[in-house]
């Protein structure tokens, strides 16, 4: 047997019995003290989670009780999850074309002979191997994407009443080449939304001695803006650390070490 309830005012067997049949579903019915329709009612409960069936229909009979959906998530009706972008076939767009397909993976050259209305059999048959590997290496690909966990960004649009105020701090790495785009667009974005961007150029090759100083130096700042990651040249530290991240972990921690708390 799987499953053991003991029938009594208080469990006194469950203990014995768990002991023999280790893997088995064992419960009371009511405690000591605790004696009533709750207590009965918890009991069922517990079998049932455990795997038990219940005929809840006649535990209930009588109490006025109603089947009802289970809320969403965190008892709200709204749902926070990210859409997941749909998955469809690879190149599938009618039934025509279905069916062409699917000749190519059969390897059926007469057919694909057929539908691209030429007479030569013989030239199509490399070429119908080659795509039938082709066609099935991508439905494979395809299928196995779907499996994958991957982190994605999604944007959620930025509202245009946004408006920012005080001194931005802007920092880019100096010398770096092919940023210069980024980093005007950047500095127009916070200076159309209302905020006054300083420019602060760092190296992170030659180290971040006195960044501190160099950070505090510009007055008090209303938020921070860092482009250092945009150097993903190798730091001299070696170990395929990026110049960019030790430059923006140096940054947080002159940023701390100037006592500037901004955004």
């Amino acid at each position: 047997y799987g499953a053991f309830v003991e029938v009594s005012s208080h469990p006194v067997l469950t203990a014995s019995v768990q002991d023999v049949a280790d893997a088995a579903v064992v419960v009371g019915t009511l405690r000591r003290e605790d004696g009533g329709l709750d207590r009965f009612l918890s009991s069922v409960a517990e079998v049932w989670v455990r795997g038990v069936d219940v005929d809840w229909g006649r535990a209930f009979e009588g109490a006025g009780a109603s089947v009802v959906d289970v809320p969403t998530y965190a008892f709200q009706r709204r749902r926070f999850w990210l859409e997941a972008p749909a998955v469809g076939g690879v190149g599938v767009v009618d039934g025509v074309e279905a069916g062409f397909w699917s000749a190519v993976e059969g390897g059926d050259v007469a057919a694909v002979a057929s539908a691209l209305g030429v007479s030569s059999e013989e030239s199509l048959g490399g070429v119908v191997s080659a795509l039938s590997l082709w066609r099935r290496g991508c439905r494979e690909r395809v299928r196995l994407e779907g499996w994958r966990y991957r982190v994605v960004w999604q944007s959620v649009g930025v509202e245009s009443s946004v408006r920012l105020s005080g001194v931005w701090l802007l920092v880019v790495p100096a010398g770096g080449e092919g940023v210069a785009g980024v980093v005007e667009w950047v500095s127009g974005a916070l200076s159309g939304a209302g905020a006054r961007v300083v420019t602060l150029e760092l190296d992170v090759v030659a180290g971040a001695g006195g960044w501190a100083g160099r950070v505090a130096g510009v007055g008090p700042l209303a938020g921070v803006v860092s482009l250092l990651a945009l150097d993903e040249s190798p730091h001299p530290v070696g170990g395929g650390v990026s110049a960019g991240l030790a430059g923006t972990l140096a940054l947080v921690q002159a940023l701390i070490d100037a006592d500037i708390d901004a955004r």
